[in-house]
């Protein structure tokens, strides 16, 4: 009975002298005092489980030990639903314990996301928030738990992971409203940047969040390729990181190339020939070129101003193992992995016995263009002959359909291979509509075994052309093209590098918009390794 209650029963009994005593009329010490509630006030953390969509069927627990695992006594949610919302109790943990504790939510091929209306992954991986709260549980919220993990504030780390990846920090925790990216036509947006982290994440990768704003020394970069037939005959590549000021957010780095062939070392026209089309123009992506980086672990990129992508990294140690062994096994890999090095009999006979120095790793990246590329492959064998046209319109009036001879294929451009490497697709241009449309006719014809020449040519299909002005340049695309195996399709476009002799047409290349077109893996040597493997060949 509470002492209000007492005081209320005492008032209807003022006239009885004991029952004024019982009540409280004095301070007799055998009267009760009010004790604390016995039962705390509950308090659950709640919010939702996503990847591309929501996740179904996960288990939310407070990883009170942190071992990354939900074990028996942790604070556990239910299963979750459709919409991936989750609610974990932890009115019994001590408020020291709840700030040092974070959610975690385990995903494995039981979870299922309704954005794929499938299971969330293959491999199961642990999914993070910040310790001590509730909210969204997605890859990007456990990027920003790594960051918070090695040493940053929270703010701190949602501040770089933003950068990090080019998002909308602000929209971390959700990125639901986002459009579903479609596998078929890539579209840059948060969602698909969670989409790399769990990626990430399913592959064992080491997540990573770098302050963007450290000053960066300069340093050799990993080897991207080298074809070596003897000291005298080679090729190698390497991305060489630049100085970087404090406060500055993206790293710089060159493409940087060199080579000889028969003892003269090439010269930086012949070791760089392409060029990418981007907001201001072309750009010829020769060694004076800076290219940037975000760092950490997934990361952005930008190439000759062209090419935006993102990819994780998982290193591998080849640290004490012998040279040639590493590269014959990468070589085994290659139909997933492109390879830093062809293990010729020249490479493997230089290299020996010789083994990789300390802090030497294979580190795979896998990679994805988040927009279409337009770009010339090779500067030297893609031009059209000046002669011929410089301009688009020069190029309709020198290819009509009028001129074309079957089976032969002159009159006609290549647009490259179509259902085969040696089946080639050519187009004539028909009936103007416009200044910047009209028709063209397709062909298809057969390609030589080194695919110099096209012959027994025929009729295929008929599509349209456009001209278009992107970056400032001027473009030709065709429509209703034949479907090819490439991972692009060919355009041409107008380029002006200046002076007397600067305007050409080249036969260019636009990457298709499907992931499979977009996404790249390859295989390098750190600079440890390739400052080892150099020094053994003499480089």
């Amino acid at each position: 009975m509470t002492r209000s209650t007492k005081l209320w029963r005492c008032s209807l009994l003022a006239s009885a002298v004991l029952a004024l005593t019982a009540c409280g009329g004095s301070d007799d010490s055998s009267s009760p005092t009010p004790g604390p509630d016995p039962t705390p006030e509950p308090k659950i953390l709640s919010g939702n489980v996503a990847r591309i969509g929501t996740l179904q069927n996960a288990v939310v627990c407070l990883d009170l030990n942190a071992n990354n695992a939900c074990d028996a006594g942790e604070p556990v949610s239910a299963k979750t639903g459709a919409d991936g919302a989750y609610s974990v109790d932890v009115t019994q943990i001590s408020a020291a314990d709840l700030a040092a504790a974070t959610l975690i939510a385990p995903i494995d091929s039981a979870v299922m996301d309704g954005a794929s209306a499938g299971p969330a992954t293959d491999n199961a991986y642990v999914m993070t928030r910040p310790a001590g709260t509730g909210g969204g549980i997605n890859p990007l919220t456990t990027l920003v738990q790594k960051g918070i993990a090695g040493g940053m504030s929270e703010a701190d780390a949602r501040k770089n992971a933003a950068i990090q990846l080019a998002l909308d920090g602000a929209r971390i925790d959700n990125y639901q409203s986002d459009a579903v990216p479609d596998a078929s036509h890539i579209q840059d947006s948060t969602r698909l940047m969670a989409i790399v982290v769990s990626e990430a994440l399913r592959s064992g990768a080491v997540l990573s969040v770098a302050d963007q704003s450290a000053a960066i020394a300069a340093s050799d970069g990993s080897l991207r390729s080298l074809t070596y037939s003897g000291p005298d005959n080679y090729r190698f590549r390497t991305n060489d990181f630049l100085a970087k000021p404090a406060g500055e957010t993206l790293s710089l780095y060159k493409d940087s190339r060199a080579g000889k062939v028969g003892g003269v070392a090439l010269t930086s026209q012949q070791l760089y020939g392409t060029a990418y089309l981007g907001p201001d123009g072309w750009t010829y992506c020769n060694d004076t070129v800076v290219h940037t980086q975000t760092q950490g672990n997934p990361s952005r990129s930008t190439y000759c101003g062209g090419e935006v992508s993102v990819g994780y990294n998982r290193q591998e140690t080849v640290a004490n193992q012998a040279m040639a062994d590493v590269l014959n096994a990468l070589k085994t890999d290659a139909a997933n992995f492109s390879t830093p090095a062809e293990p010729t009999a020249a490479l493997l006979g230089a290299l020996g016995s010789a083994k990789f120095p300390a802090g030497s790793n294979v580190t795979r990246r896998t990679n994805m263009a988040v927009q279409q590329s337009i770009y010339i492959n090779a500067l030297a064998n893609d031009g059209r002959p000046q002669a011929e046209a410089t301009t688009l319109e020069q190029l309709i009036a020198a290819k009509p359909v009028s001129n074309v001879k079957l089976p032969a294929s002159g009159g006609t451009l290549t647009l490259g291979i179509t259902s085969s490497e040696l089946r080639n697709q050519r187009v004539a241009f028909g009936a103007a509509t416009s200044p910047t449309t009209g028709e063209v006719q397709y062909y298809e014809c057969d390609l030589s075994a080194d695919q110099t020449s096209s012959f027994n040519c025929a009729a295929a299909r008929t599509g349209t052309y456009t001209i278009s002005t992107i970056g400032g340049a001027r473009v030709i695309r065709f429509a209703n093209q034949l479907p090819s195996i490439m991972n692009h399709t060919r355009l041409y476009a107008e380029v002006d590098w200046g002076g007397a002799n600067g305007k050409w047409i080249y036969q260019a290349r636009e990457t298709k918009p499907d992931v499979n077109s977009l996404s790249t893996n390859s295989a390098r040597l750190n600079a440890a390794a390739w400052q080892g493997m150099k020094g053994q060949l003499g480089l």
